[in-house]
């Protein structure tokens, strides 16, 4: 039976009414009926419906023939002896998708040669059976989770396996006897297809025992597309194959033989018949139409060449019907007889090795895509996907001790078997012996199957199989995903199926770095003057800072750098440099704070930026490298050289206020001349050296002007120097209100001064706002928030700033926690002081709010800029 829903995601089926099911081996999963019967008999628990919490589950063990006997034992009622025969229709629509299958892929299990036995068809079905019963026992005694699973053969390997014997037929030395020849190759064939089952086996129990069960949404999904197409255009081969009789192979003799009147009659008719199941298909969508439609063709087939008077003989002379040997009847423990380890070549096993690693990988696929698939299908939200990898291992190493290859949770024929009413481990345990009598006395069923049944099966999994690689993503996914996919269906074809897994890996691979380098890593880019510190400064450091912003250049860095995209990134710096309409900047600030990794080739690179960087006197500010885990530049030794002009630093606002303080050092420099006129109050300076203030560039005489033009801007100085009036009026030199003095020198009378060390807790985020507020005279403090057991500073408050004042004016719990972070002289106005004013000059305390309102919301646009950013 074709089984195109294999590896795609299905579409959610709802489910019918659940028969009454009698649950052998799992406690979990049993419920006593809801009937008012007082003879209790044993249901499985319903699926739980979708949003409500799904039950706690025991840990699955394996049942012991103890546990089987105690619920046997439990269950044998009259009522529960009887329910067996209401899984009758569901077995039977099993056995016949078994039958169907084995007659389509069982009889292709070894390639068409004449190395191989002529008894090799018949040993295929046999392989099939035995695979898929040994699966089907595993699931149903408890090792799956879907009681109405059905296992089957992993029919999707078919071209690994023909690989396999092409490998080992190249490398058994043709030098030998033909019939030695042809006994070495069958063994080593049997060796190597039962290696394959025990490396699948391994890795299944090794994903699920570490709980990997996801780790195929890591392969791209249009590399596995393309398999799958690959998968499909072998299956279209094959339909040739089987119904022409024509070895395939890429020349032009066999495109004649196959296009001879006979050769095209036999495969016409096939795919005519898959055609036409095709268009009904479109219109008829029951889930027994499929099936039901095999079984009327040979019906019609035989109906009519019974009605032309063709003989048997006739039909299996012409190849209508399977020519099997006389001696080909044989018993399905007959495969066996195929292994002989003295006759192994196990060179020719060593050489199989990359195939088998390419069938492990890609038998790997199905569980993670078929097993989620049947889990929406049936409604079941409690389906562990390591468990069934587990189920998968044992199953697969259970058949590699049989001798047989891989199987696997079939998902459309477990819908099929479920929907049919056969949801239950009874019914799967039916399916299993049923299936076991089909395969000790069916074999000479194959003698009476006409071809055509055969080859229109191969070509509708294939076709199915190749719609869905290469129509279904057309226009859906990006032209580079597209092209993979084509390069590895016709890789596959031309080349080999493994040959063409690798180059669709190589490809993938350097289509990644292609699609990639074109991004760009650089997020966010704005200078000095859009996005500054977050430093609560006097307004004329302020206004001095908004001049000369553009000498401070910020990138964001976001995504994996690495060496498709560094050389971008270099390019755009120097661009940045050369092109700059205000000249190269003095700061180049690059935040790698949402940077998720680097390679060594990007790491080496910073150093060629950083030269380009000193020779045009830039300084190179790096930060938010621990943010990221990013230790690259760490590594190759980027800060370890002596140099004032590459700097680090934790976060990009600490970064931003150390070049806003650099370029602050002209301003006070500038201030100092400026002081003799001036009664502005002197804030302690950081130590500025000549080659900082000094003009000898056109950027520094560009901070010289500014300096001047800010200074020279102040108005009429007032004359009194006593705090904290001079305080409050540089804090409010620049407010477009008049009176603004006269209101200074009122407010000035409420306030106390208070000194606090270092290290001080001013107050706690969601305190009341009853300490009123503080104006800071000497000293820093520092505004931090805890988010995700992180402290993070939001603000930074130095000398001639405020605090407190939105809380004071709308009496809401404060916002963050304030800290000094110096030893500190404040001034405060507590909030009784500031009622008793309010109460005494109404009006004036009025200006004063609007003062507050005002700087405040300055300060909340420094904010709203960072938050825009990210940081």
């Amino acid at each position: 039976m074709s089984r195109p829903g294999n590896l795609s995601i299905a579409t959610r089926i709802t489910d019918g009414p659940r028969s009454p099911t009698i649950d052998l081996l799992s406690e979990n999963d049993i419920a006593v009926s809801s009937k008012a019967d007082p003879i209790p008999f044993i249901l499985p628990s319903p699926p739980p419906l979708r949003g409500s919490p799904v039950p706690e589950q025991k840990p699955w063990t394996f049942p012991t023939p103890k546990m089987v006997l105690e619920l046997v034992e439990r269950n044998a009622t009259t009522e529960n002896m009887l329910l067996p025969i209401q899984y009758l229709p569901a077995v039977l629509l099993g056995v016949l998708m078994n039958i169907l299958d084995a007659l389509s892929y069982g009889l292709i299990t070894f390639p068409n040669d004449p190395t191989m036995p002529k008894t090799a068809s018949a040993a295929g079905i046999s392989i099939f059976f035995v695979t898929t019963i040994v699966a089907q026992l595993v699931y149903t005694f408890g090792a799956s989770a879907f009681p109405g699973g059905n296992g089957s053969m992993m029919i999707e390997i078919m071209p690994f396996l023909y690989a396999l014997v092409d490998t080992i037929k190249r490398t058994v030395p043709v030098t030998i006897a033909e019939n030695e020849r042809n006994h070495i190759i069958i063994a080593t064939t049997m060796v190597v297809y039962v290696l394959g089952t025990f490396m699948t086996g391994f890795a299944f129990i090794a994903l699920g025992l570490l709980g990997l069960g996801n780790i195929t949404s890591f392969f791209p999904r249009h590399l596995l597309v393309g398999t799958v197409g690959g998968i499909g255009f072998f299956l279209l081969q094959t339909g040739i194959e089987v119904t022409a009789d024509v070895n395939f192979e890429f020349s032009l003799s066999y495109v004649e033989r196959i296009f001879q009147t006979h050769a095209l009659m036999l495969w016409g008719s096939a795919l005519g018949v898959t055609a036409l199941l095709q268009i009904l298909h479109r219109k008829i969508h029951h889930p027994l139409f499929v099936p039901i439609f095999y079984l009327m063709v040979p019906m019609v087939f035989y109906a009519i060449t019974f009605s032309a008077g063709i003989p048997i003989e006739s039909l299996r002379e012409n190849h209508w019907l399977f020519n099997l040997p006389s001696d080909s009847n044989v018993p399905f423990y007959h495969f066996y007889t195929y292994y002989d380890f003295s006759a192994v070549d196990w060179k020719a096993v060593l050489a199989c090795m990359p195939t088998l690693l390419a069938l492990t990988f890609f038998g790997l696929l199905h569980v993670p895509i078929n097993v989620p698939a049947l889990a929406v299908s049936t409604q079941r939200e409690d389906i562990d996907t390591n468990r069934e990898l587990l189920a998968h291992g044992i199953s697969n190493l259970a058949a590699a001790c049989v001798g047989t290859i891989q199987n696997y949770l079939v998902y459309s024929n477990s819908v099929l078997f479920i929907r049919s009413g056969g949801d239950s481990r009874v019914a799967s345990f039916m399916l299993a012996v049923a299936t076991f009598i089909v395969m000790v006395g069916g074999s000479w069923l194959v003698n009476y199957v006409p071809v055509i049944v055969v080859g229109s099966l191969i070509f509708h999994l294939g076709i199915d199989l190749m719609k869905e690689a290469v129509i279904d993503t057309w226009n859906v996914i990006s032209t580079y995903e597209y092209v993979t996919i084509l390069i590895i269906v016709a890789s596959m074809g031309i080349l080999g199926f493994t040959e063409g897994v690798i180059l669709g890996i190589i490809i993938t691979c350097l289509f990644f770095v292609i699609w990639n380098s074109q991004k760009s890593v650089i997020r966010n880019s704005c200078t000095g003057a859009d996005l500054r510190s977050t430093v609560h400064r006097l307004a004329r450091q302020q206004l001095f800072l908004d001049h000369v912003g553009y000498q401070i250049r910020i990138l964001r860095l976001h995504g994996s750098i690495f060496f498709g995209t560094v050389k971008q990134l270099d390019e755009q710096i120097m661009e940045l440099l050369d092109n700059s309409s205000t000249g190269p900047p003095r700061f180049l600030v690059i935040d790698f704070s949402i940077v998720s990794g680097m390679d060594y080739s990007a790491s080496e690179a910073f150093h060629r930026i950083k030269r380009r960087l000193q020779s045009r006197g830039v300084y190179l500010v790096i930060c938010g490298l621990g943010v990221a885990g990013i230790y690259e530049l760490d590594k190759i030794g980027l800060f370890e050289e002596e140099d004032d002009r590459t700097k680090r630093f934790e976060t990009l606002n600490s970064a931003l206020e150390w070049c806003e303080n650099i370029q602050l050092q002209t301003f006070y420099g500038m201030q100092t001349a400026h002081r003799a006129t001036s009664n502005t109050l002197q804030i302690p300076l950081p130590a500025a050296s000549a080659s900082v203030i000094a003009a000898v560039s056109p950027r520094g005489a560009h901070l010289e002007l500014a300096a001047q033009h800010v200074l020279s801007s102040q108005g009429p100085q007032p004359l009194h120097t006593e705090q904290p009036f001079s305080l409050l009026t540089q804090m409010f030199a620049e407010m477009p209100f008049s009176g603004t003095e006269e209101t200074i020198a009122f407010v000035s009378q409420g306030f106390k001064p208070v000194k606090l060390p270092k290290g001080t807790v001013l107050w706690r985020k969601g305190v009341e706002a009853a300490s009123g507020i503080y104006l800071v005279e000497v000293g820093q403090l520092v505004a931090t928030v805890d988010n995700n057991n992180r402290t993070t500073i939001v603000e930074t408050l130095v000398p001639g700033t405020i605090a407190g004042d939105i809380e004071m004016v709308t009496g809401k719990p404060r916002q963050y926690t304030l800290v000094a972070d110096d030893a500190c002289t404040l001034w405060q106005l507590d909030s009784a002081e500031f009622e008793r004013l309010c109460k005494l000059r109404p009006n004036m305390m009025l200006w004063f709010v609007r003062l507050i309102i005002t700087a405040s919301e300055q300060r909340q646009s420094l904010l709203l800029h960072h938050l825009s950013w990210g940081e």
